[in-house]
């Protein structure tokens, strides 16, 4: 019996793998684009129509991406990474992310004994709501909501909750200003 696990999980793995390979080596044509989110679909992701996923779709471990959900209308520009080692990353519906945009769940545990190395981590889950846009090469770290209509800036490291209709930025991202809907 723990053979057979072992196997389906040997067989999920590599599905996964083959998938990601071929949405990330398709093309950036936009006759591509429902291949690759195919492509994705089939790797374990869950996407809503009429989205578009550039390549270079990094998903990190191997079978985490069942735990990514993108919904209706979202674009995901290049080289996006998602980490989503025994949690979730969800993304709403009319969200654009720039390119170089990490999504990190994962947390080091900083209270480990002395000499030895740092290897027990913690997962928290990532939350973008609907509307949203992340500039480029921003960084989203676990644990973290970011509410609708609100702008990170390119660069951001996201280490808390974004308000609704608020522009953040820098390291760690701070509040800048609150964005007019018009």
């Amino acid at each position: 019996m723990k053979a057979v696990r072992m196997l389906y999980g040997l067989a999920a793995e590599l599905r996964e793998s083959l998938f990601l390979f071929f949405a990330n080596h398709l093309p950036r044509l936009n006759v591509c684009n429902r291949w690759r989110a195919l492509c994705l679909k089939l790797a374990g992701m869950r996407i809503e129509r009429k989205c578009t996923i550039w390549p270079g779709v990094d998903i990190r471990p191997i079978g985490a991406a069942s735990h990514i959900t993108i919904g209706k209308g979202s674009f995901v520009n290049v080289n996006s990474r998602f980490a989503a080692p025994n949690t979730y990353i969800a993304i709403g519906e009319d969200v654009a992310i720039g390119p170089n945009v990490s999504f990190e769940t994962a947390q080091h545990d900083l209270h480990s004994a002395k000499g030895k190395p740092r290897t027990s981590t913690s997962s928290r889950p990532i939350v973008v709501k609907d509307r949203v846009w992340i500039g480029a090469g921003a960084i989203i770290l676990g644990g973290v909501t970011i509410y609708e209509d609100a702008v990170v800036a390119a660069g951001a490291v996201v280490d808390r909750d974004v308000s609704a209709g608020t522009l953040v930025g820098g390291i760690p991202a701070k509040f800048i200003k609150t964005i007019e809907q018009g």
